[in-house]
């Protein structure tokens, strides 16, 4: 992998779970409406609705889990702890506040809205 091509968007994830391989496929999981990938598909930033109807938006990066050693044993996609923070009652809403957000991160899209 071109070290070159991630970007500043790493800094959401520690240093130990660096992958060391270009990102596997991403399967939507429950209650996600729209999704889109960023920092060459290393990321993805979801907009899910929650079971009571609310809706939010998270972050999900391709992560390397390594052994005791440091050892890379395998790949996969880890919803980010902590960044689930808005509750809002339109989709709308809460695409326009994840587009505010990876603004503010500083790091650009790099696909449309998915659905």
């Amino acid at each position: 992998m071109d070290e070159r091509k991630i970007g500043n968007a790493f800094y959401m994830i520690d240093a130990s779970l660096l992958p060391v391989c270009d990102p596997g496929p991403y399967t939507r999981g429950p209650g996600v409406v729209a999704w889109r990938y960023f920092n060459h598909g290393h990321y993805i930033q979801e907009v899910f609705r929650r079971a009571e109807g609310t809706y939010g938006f998270r972050y999900i990066a391709w992560v390397a889990w390594r052994d005791a050693g440091g050892e890379v044993r395998e790949h996969g996609w880890y919803k980010l702890p902590g960044i689930e923070g808005l509750i809002t009652d339109t989709e709308a809403v809460a695409m326009a506040e994840a587009v505010a957000d990876l603004g503010k991160r500083s790091v650009a899209a790099c696909s449309e809205w998915h659905r």
